[in-house]
């Protein structure tokens, strides 16, 4: 007898061509296929592109969350962007591996919800890519975009963002709904007439004033407005003078102040969802109107109060008051609320589900039963047990008990949670060795222990399964010898400890192989990378400011794409490579040691992106080390010692940063007779004294056409000569000090050219 099922079942295979398959069947394979995907196979084999897919492919854009962003090019930047606050679910969306792709997507169909562009802006050629896609865009067929500009705080340039937000409203004409502005460093002045199709703002960390009121702006239903939401951006108050948007449903106003006049306005009467923190109102009369005259049943209520602020609201009894006719609350977050008696009950407000309670002093704390969320941080409680376990029910899914002084003696000998957690944060609580008492609720997927004095956990298997981040940042941790890491933990934070080695990593507390994408091991004791064993998932690993002197004999897995070794005084590379396949893209060894001999160790795959290698101890290149990264668009050599620069580079290359080195001759030569991309080339604080766009590769059959800035800052460059045969494209070149000082008091070099939205640049150490 012949055993069948011991050998595979030969069939025959016969080719469908895609025309003849029905629309159902481009409809379930669209449903596990990226967007983005779709579009490469559409782009790559035009004659596929058929009715069905047409209609299939309509039908999976038209339910999309699609988000078209930069940070795609950087998996820490993206990771980082979906925990943000927004208007939107970030973490629901779906990201488009190429934002060029988003063009020809909506073509095929409009998707319900808005379409995000969102920038993070570092440099001109990110100003420059997000106003390029803007234009390709398609301005009809019903799409809603939602604009997002976050601005790196260390960015040096000055820039007009009036000019580009006008730019705007002409590249996204009626179908801007959407403006989120977050981290600008300049001063921005808004005449919202010229938004009146707006539908929602939201200005973070940014100075801003208003030349004009919001009575024009009716479609204007949400405003997110915090001079200082981080707290240390030094932004000036915003100033309520004039109306608030008509129609609003949702308003969060920080740090502003509110003037008299704005009560001769209308007022907003519908609002449901009302943020207020440290806002003043001069004479009493507006936060009155806000929380009192609304019309319909509010739903969210965020208040926080100032020590600067003299309000009646900012009391237990005041806010009891206000919410006592509220029926429909589900959220409501009170912050440094005046209550002598230090007891709080709220058990009356059974519609909500989210509550928090913080810079208050708590003794006694009553909750309805339906709390899903729960934030009781920085309280002054030390029995946890009676002032919050007691109060908490399975329903509970999030917890936060950071910054108080929990007494844990007061607990029973064995801690246990709500079962249903899956957000538990207890930062700064004195847990100490106190955690080997505790049994963590199964479904826990994030666990914050940062800032605790916990010293060892060896063989602790109380944490749950199904763990994806663990945080145990800034405590006194020192080794970590053993299997130790939950099966299914994605990501671990061991900043700030006091680790040596032996680390292990790759395989979990059940004894297989662990699944870590990324991994936080900066500002330890670490020596060398030889005791520490990796994941072969690992797709991140930080081990900035270290003690790691060599790097010897060393395989890291193909896996990672982020690499950071800043600041650990590195000063000997020896037969260091990324194994085969390596999807490397960010390398970062800054801040150390490295010399020229160094760097010709490293075994650089092609897959790399981005370089830095800036503040080490190079003072020669043989021109050739970086000419096999093909892919390389950033290369930073700034702060070392280099004199005579003689590169070969690739066409690839956006982004060349040689600032203060003593460079007196420079001769940079590209691969082939081509169009580069480079557009930005930084030659600040050195001793050339002259320059020629052949000096940087242009001419003789190569062209710089994408060209957008040129640095020559701190050297003897005459102006006169500066930009004779540079491409048109150039729209940026820095030569000398202004004269001027930006409100932070740094020195501005002027942009000779004079352009529209890039002034010039600040004349500061760049960071690192």
């Amino acid at each position: 007898m012949i055993d069948v099922a011991a050998r595979p079942l030969l069939v025959p295979v016969t080719k469908v061509h895609a025309r003849t398959l029905p629309l159902e069947v481009f409809h379930l394979i669209f449903s596990y296929v990226e967007i983005d995907d779709i579009i490469k196979l559409i782009l790559s084999h035009t004659p596929l592109y058929y009715q069905q897919i047409r209609e299939a492919l309509a039908a999976r854009v038209l339910g999309a969350k699609l988000v078209a962003t930069n940070r795609v090019w950087l998996a820490s930047y993206l990771e980082s962007y979906k925990k943000q606050s927004s208007f939107m679910d970030r973490r629901k969306a779906e990201y488009l591996s190429e934002p060029r792709n988003l063009p020809v997507i909506l073509l095929a169909a409009s998707p319900r919800d808005y379409v995000t562009v969102s920038y993070y802006v570092s440099s001109l050629k990110d100003i420059h890519g997000f106003l390029r896609l803007a234009d390709a865009l398609p301005k009809s067929f019903g799409v809603r975009y939602n604009v997002e500009l976050e601005f790196d705080s260390g960015m040096l340039h000055v820039i007009d963002l009036l000019t580009i937000l006008a730019g705007c409203g002409e590249l996204f004409g009626h179908s801007l709904k959407v403006l989120m502005v977050t981290n600008y460093n300049g001063d921005l002045n808004l005449d919202m007439t010229k938004f009146l199709l707006l539908e929602a703002l939201w200005l973070t960390n940014t100075n801003v004033t208003f030349s004009s009121s919001f009575e024009l702006n009716l479609a204007l239903k949400r405003i997110v407005i915090h001079p200082n939401y981080n707290g240390v951006s030094d932004n000036n108050p915003v100033l309520i003078d004039k109306s608030l948007p008509p129609n609003l449903v949702l308003v969060h106003l920080g740090q502003s102040v509110v003037l008299d006049s704005s009560n001769n306005y209308a007022f907003p009467e519908n609002i449901v969802d009302v943020t207020i923190m440290t806002v003043r109102d001069t004479l009493m009369k507006y936060l009155g109107k806000l929380f009192e005259d609304c019309l319909v049943q509010r739903k969210l209520l965020v208040y926080e109060s100032a020590l600067a602020e003299c309000s009646a609201h900012a009391t237990y009894n005041h806010i009891q008051w206000l919410i006592k006719k509220e029926n429909v609350l589900t959220k409501l977050a009170l912050t440094s609320i005046k209550n002598l008696e230090k007891t709080w009950d709220f058990s009356a407000k059974t519609s909500l589900k989210e509550f928090k309670l913080s810079k208050c002093d708590v003794q006694s704390l009553v909750l309805p039963p339906g709390i899903t969320h729960l934030d009781v941080s920085n309280n002054n409680i030390e029995n946890i047990s009676a002032t919050v376990f007691a109060n908490i029910t399975p329903a509970l899914l999030a917890l936060n008990i950071s910054d108080n002084p929990i007494d844990w003696r007061l607990m029973p000998e064995s801690i246990v949670f709500p079962p249903n957690l899956k957000d538990l944060r207890m930062n700064n609580t004195n847990i100490g060795r106190r955690l080997l008492s505790m049994f963590f609720p199964s479904l826990l997927e994030y666990l914050s222990l940062e800032v605790n004095q916990i010293e060892l956990f060896a063989n602790f298997m109380g944490f749950s399964s199904r763990l994806l981040e663990l945080n145990f940042t800034c405590n006194l941790i020192a080794k970590l010898d053993c299997p130790w890491v939950p099966p299914g933990t994605k990501t671990v934070r061991l900043t700030e400890n006091f680790l040596t080695g032996p680390l292990e990593l790759s395989t979990d507390v059940l004894g297989n192989a662990s699944c870590i994408e990324q991994v936080y091991l900066d500002n330890n004791r670490l020596l060398t990378l030889s005791d520490i064993r990796l994941p072969n998932t690992l797709r991140i690993l930080n081990l900035d400011e270290c003690s790691i002197s060599r790097l010897e004999n060393i395989q890291f897995p193909s896996s990672i794409e982020e690499l950071s070794i800043n600041g650990t005084n590195l000063k000997s590379i020896v037969n260091v490579g990324f194994g085969c396949n390596s999807k490397l893209r960010v390398l970062n060894l800054a801040q150390n040691r490295i010399s020229q001999k160094d760097v010709l160790q490293l075994r650089l795959p092609q897959s790399l992106v981005q370089l830095n290698l800036s503040g080490n101890t190079i003072t020669r290149l043989h021109g050739n080390e970086f000419v096999h990264l093909t892919r390389l668009e950033s290369l930073s050599l700034s702060w070392n010692s280099l004199k005579q620069v003689e590169l070969q580079l690739n066409g690839q290359l956006q982004s060349l940063d040689l600032s203060y080195n003593k460079i007196l001759e420079l001769q940079l030569r590209f691969l082939g007779k081509k169009i580069t991309q480079l557009a930005e080339v930084n030659l600040s604080m050195n001793d050339l004294d002259h320059l020629t766009p052949n000096m940087i590769g242009h001419g003789d059959g190569t062209i710089h056409s994408n060209l957008l800035e040129v640095d020559v800052t701190g050297n003897k460059v005459s102006m006169e000569e500066s930009l004779k045969g540079f491409p048109e494209s150039l729209i940026c070149l820095v030569e000398g000090i202004s004269g001027v000082q930006d409100r932070y008091g740094y020195d501005v070099g002027a942009n000779v050219i004079g352009n529209t939205y890039c002034h010039g640049k600040r004349i500061d150490v760049p960071s690192l």
